[in-house]
């Protein structure tokens, strides 16, 4: 279940980066840039992952760049992984017509 707010796999972060001798990925729920330097600073993983907030947005990371603050559009419902299964463009389904990326129509 996604819990808005938290890193989806940061419960085994820290734990999974002492068991193993590769780098450690964080993945999903990574909704600002305050969250992702404190995984970096604090060695809870050595990398970011950032996948569906910039399908549906993907000028965030400039965005962040003037508004650290910015919240993600990104509802993480996973309808973006879904439209790939039926054979469509990689897209976001929940914000169809946007004026930054990809519209359906």
């Amino acid at each position: 279940m996604n819990r808005p707010g938290r890193v989806i796999s940061a419960g085994g972060l820290r734990k999974s980066k002492k068991q193993v001798s590769v780098p450690v990925i964080a993945v999903g729920g990574l909704k600002s840039p305050a969250m992702m330097e404190d995984i970096i600073q604090n060695q809870k993983a050595d990398f970011i992952s950032l996948c569906r907030p910039l399908i549906t947005e993907p000028a965030l990371i400039n965005n962040w760049k003037t508004d650290p603050g910015k919240k993600p559009r990104c509802v993480y419902c996973n309808k973006c992984l879904e439209a790939v299964h039926r054979g469509l463009p990689l897209h976001c389904v929940a914000f169809k017509s946007r004026k930054d990326g990809y519209d359906e129509n």
